[in-house]
């Protein structure tokens, strides 16, 4: 009787389509709707709406197990944006260390919170949590900084 080892787990971009696949079918999304691209220069990604915010979830070839999470806080209050920026880059300056969550600008002056996680250790659920407690504190930004500018 030949034993036939099992199949590699997903590596890459496979891993990630099925990394993304599962989460649309944890939070009740059908997969179509998730995918932004697929297919842009070696780089895939996907956007899922957590309680009102953006949350884009990517995938590089460049590295392999790298995914990348960028929820979207708001835009900066023209009226307070060189106090909130000032705050942000203190929030940086306290956070930095490799891997660690940063803050940045989209073109939009949109609010990011970027964080990076190692595509081998997500799961689903993983991805949901982390999904979820991330727009949890883009609720709370917003509560503090667009409710009172």
């Amino acid at each position: 009787m030949k034993h036939e080892s099992p199949p590699p787990p997903p590596h890459g971009r496979d891993a990630f389509a099925s990394l993304i696949n599962a989460t649309c079918e944890r939070v009740g999304v059908a997969p179509a709707h998730a995918w932004l691209n697929l297919d842009v220069k070696n780089h895939q990604c996907a956007t899922f709406q957590v309680d009102g915010v953006e949350c884009i979830v990517s995938h590089r070839s460049i590295d392999p197990d790298a995914l990348f999470i960028h929820c979207v806080f708001g835009q900066v209050p023209e009226a307070r944006s060189a106090e909130a920026l000032l705050a942000l880059l203190q929030l940086n300056m306290a956070m930095y260390g490799g891997g660690s969550p940063t803050f940045g600008a989209d073109t939009a002056r949109n609010l990011l919170l970027c964080v990076e996680e190692r595509l081998q250790d997500m799961r689903a659920e993983d991805l949901g949590q982390r999904l979820e407690h991330l727009a949890m504190q883009a609720l709370g930004w917003r509560k503090a900084w667009l409710t009172h500018a």
